[in-house]
Parts: C-alpha cells; sequence; structure tokens
C-alpha cells in the first residue's frame, strides 16, 4: 500500500484547514506514491498543530523496507528484531511475543500456504 491509499482511508473532521502527512522512520515526509513501511508515521493537523500520531506496522515487515521477504525471516531466525514497533511486526502469531510460532508461521507465509492477518 501507497501514502495515498492510506491517506485515503482517513477522514478528518474538525479544526480550521485539517490535513495529513505520511512520514518515513526517520521522520522525513513521504510523497504519495512511498511504500508504506513499519515505523512510517501519519500525523493528524488540524488548525491548532498536531492532533493525533499513528505509526504504521506492517506484519512481517521487520527491517522496515514495507516487504516481507527472507530478510525478515533471517532477522527473525537470529533474533535481530531491536524492539519497539519491529516487535510488533514480529508477532506475527498474536500471541503477545516473538518466539517459535511466530518463525512458523513466518515461514509459512514465505512459502505460500498461509496469509498474515491482523486478529
Amino acid at each position: 500500500t501507497d501514502a495515498e491509499t492510506l491517506k485515503s482511508y482517513v477522514t478528518v473532521r474538525g479544526g480550521d484547514s485539517p490535513y495529513l502527512t505520511v512520514a518515513d522512520s526517520r521522520d522525513n515526509e513521504a510523497d504519495d506514491a512511498a511504500v508504506l513501511c513499519t515505523a512510517f508515521t501519519l500525523s493528524v493537523y488540524d488548525g491548532g498543530g498536531l492532533a493525533e500520531r499513528y505509526t504504521v506496522v506492517i506484519l512481517g515487515d521487520l527491517n522496515g523496507d514495507g516487504a516481507v521477504g527472507i530478510g525478515d525471516f533471517a532477522m527473525l531466525l537470529r533474533g535481530n528484531i531491536v524492539s519497539g514497533i519491529y516487535l510488533r511486526a514480529a508477532d506475527v502469531n498474536h500471541d503477545g511475543s516473538v518466539g517459535i510460532g511466530d518463525f512458523a508461521k513466518l515461514r509459512q507465509f514465505l512459502l505460500g500456504r498461509t496469509e498474515l492477518t491482523l486478529p
């Protein structure tokens, strides 16, 4: 999904001249064609400034590149998950922790045998 699609799903009401921005993990504003990655943020502004900020989590995107692939699997295998939002992306089986169940589910996804879905 790209930034423009994400913005199209959000309705901003109230305030003077409300608008949305999407930024990458380094807080640089992303253009509308940018592919969403784990740790991107969606910021909602109203006339008074920043009203809300949301952090994007792409299940299985452990390296923050916006895709789920062998690099993410290798990070999980080696235990190279940094912390914070990336831990949430690594918990693909939604049990509240990162472990062998997530490893198995991510492997099945990469083999095309399952989907990564929200709980």
